[in-house]
């Protein structure tokens, strides 16, 4: 299998992910652009409980979500092989796992509607960077808009680092990983978004509240990883090297060290309970 050498792979994975300056960031707000240095908050939805009926902190610390059982295998098929080499193509990858995510996450979700929280498939599309959303123009990223319940996976991001190694197995396999979880961190947002978090935080997503949301997404979406590994296999030097696939250099996602724990959570126990960043003490949401 071609290879090409791991700090080549990594440049320009990161590469990659800066070319929208948050590949993986959280719910667009209404009206305004998120940017690296200040997230805005998500607009107001109306899935689930309402917060109100609730105090923040039981929302967010406390949450029935954390009292899900350890996701399970939904049976979902093989991972497609689709070629990621153009917006096309992507999609209809993106198309192939959302049906899967959708399955492993309303496989308990019946745990949940007693709490008042109903469970909604989101919408997908792919975009170039220039798509006007229910919560405005972002630009070239990735992000979950709550408004509309719709994920929008940036284009370019992964095409473009896919062209750039034309015919390397080894580097394609990490990419599709890429590819793979920062869908299933934006389907995170999703997951906070139903069970009420983000009406709950509101105006005061920034700072430390943003750190731990993000956190706490792809803590999710490793849960969905782990617990769909037969469908979504992590071979193991590419588990070696999470650097490559998994983690983003941007303030408002965390550290890297913080990353790797909640990831690391996720993927361990495929539990929604371990993803609990409301509770973790500073230094694991830095």
């Amino acid at each position: 299998m071609a290879r090409r050498t791991l700090p080549g792979l990594c440049a320009a994975l990161l590469a990659a992910a800066l070319v929208g300056t948050l590949a993986l960031t959280g719910p667009a707000p209404a009206g305004a652009a998120p940017s690296a240095s200040d997230s805005a908050r998500p607009a107001a939805t109306t899935t689930g409980a309402p917060a109100e009926r609730r105090t923040r902190a039981d929302v967010l610390k406390r949450n029935k979500l954390y009292r899900l059982p350890a996701m399970t295998s939904a049976g979902c098929a093989a991972a497609s092989t689709v070629p990621l080499d153009t917006s096309a193509d992507l999609l209809a990858y993106y198309r192939s796992v959302l049906p899967c995510l959708d399955a492993a996450w309303k496989g308990d979700w019946k745990k949940l509607r007693k709490a008042g929280y109903r469970f909604q498939a989101p919408k997908l599309k792919v975009h170039d960077g220039s798509v006007r959303t229910k919560c405005g123009t972002p630009g070239a990223l990735s992000f979950y808009c709550p408004a509309n319940h719709t994920i929008y996976m940036y284009d370019a991001e992964i095409v473009g680092p896919w062209n750039s190694y034309a015919g390397d197995d080894y580097a394609h396999g990490s990419i599709r990983l890429a590819a793979t979880h920062t869908l299933a961190h934006e389907y995170g947002h999703h997951v906070q978004t139903l069970v009420g978090m983000f009406d709950a935080i509101g105006a005061r997503y920034r700072g430390n509240l943003e750190r731990r949301a993000e956190l706490q997404a792809s803590c999710l979406g490793n849960v969905f990883l782990s617990s769909q590994r037969d469908a979504y296999p992590i071979l193991a030097d590419y588990a070696q090297h999470p650097e490559y696939w998994r983690y983003i250099e941007v303030a408002n996602h965390g550290s890297v060290p913080s990353q790797a724990y909640w990831t690391d959570q996720g993927y361990a126990t495929a539990t929604p309970g371990a993803c609990n960043t409301f509770m973790a003490p500073a230094a694991q949401v830095s």
